[in-house]
C-alpha cells in the first residue's frame, strides 16, 4: 500500500489486507531524525495504521474472530506493548505510540474485546516472562532494531539493568516464541532493521507488522 496522509488507516479499515507480512516505511520528509516533532507525527502515525491493519485482519478472517487464545477473566484478548529505548540510542516517542494504539482501539467495534497493557524499558527476558503471564494474542514491540554485520547477528534492542541497549538476536527471538508464544496470533515491530526479526517470526505466527 502506498498512500499520504492518514488513509492507510481508512483503506485498512474499508478494504482488508489479507497479507501475511506487512512493511510500513515512511518518507522522509516525515522520519526525519532531526526534526523531533515530524518523528512525533510519524510514530502515531505508524502506530494507527498498524492497529488499524490488526483490526483488518480480524475482520478478513485471516486471524480467526474467535480469537482461541487464552484471554482475560474478563473475555478480553491482551494486546502487549513493549518499550525500549536505551540511552545510547536516539529518543523515540513510545509515549504518544502507546496513545495512539489506546485511541484507535477505542475508536474500533473490538474495543471490548482487548485489553492494552505496557511494558517500559522492556528488558530481554521481560519477554519470555510476559509471554507466560499474560499469554498476549498481538505483540507490539517499539524500539530500535540493528542489522547484520560482519560478526553481530540481527535482532532488536532491549534494555539491561543499566539502561543500556541489549541485544537479542533474530534466533533468540524464534527460540523464545517457539517456547511460550503459542498464543500469539499477531506481532508488531516498530523498529529500525526489523526486516529479518520480522520474516523469523512469520513460522511462529499468523502475521506481522
Amino acid at each position: 500500500l502506498e498512500t499520504g496522509g492518514g488513509r492507510i488507516a481508512g483503506t485498512l479499515h474499508q478494504s482488508p489486507c489479507n497479507a501475511r507480512l506487512l512493511m510500513i516505511r515512511g518518507i522522509a520528509g516525515i522520519a526525519d531524525v532531526k526534526r523531533r516533532s515530524r518523528r512525533k507525527q510519524w510514530s502515531a502515525y505508524a502506530a494507527s495504521t498498524a492497529t488499524a491493519y490488526a483490526i483488518g485482519l480480524i475482520r478478513s478472517g485471516l486471524i480467526s474472530s474467535d480469537l482461541t487464545s487464552p484471554r482475560t477473566p474478563e473475555g478480553r484478548n491482551v494486546i502487549l506493548f513493549l518499550a525500549a529505548n536505551p540511552s545510547e540510542t536516539s529518543r523515540r516517542a513510545l509515549d504518544l505510540e502507546a496513545r495512539a494504539i489506546q485511541v484507535e482501539l477505542e475508536r474500533s467495534g473490538c474495543r471490548d474485546r482487548f485489553e492494552f497493557v505496557t511494558r517500559w524499558a522492556t528488558e530481554p527476558l521481560d519477554l519470555l516472562r510476559e509471554l507466560r503471564k499474560l499469554k498476549p494474542t498481538v505483540i507490539h514491540f517499539s524500539g530500535h532494531g540493528l542489522p547484520r554485520a560482519d560478526e553481530q547477528a540481527p535482532g532488536l534492542l532491549f534494555q539491561g539493568p543499566d539502561g543500556r541497549a541489549k541485544l537479542v538476536s533474530t534466533g533468540a527471538l524464534e527460540e523464545t516464541f517457539g517456547a511460550a508464544g503459542a498464543s500469539v496470533k499477531l506481532v508488531v515491530l516498530n523498529a529500525c532493521y526489523d526486516e529479518a526479526p520480522a520474516e523469523a517470526l512469520l513460522a511462529h505466527v499468523d502475521c506481522v507488522v
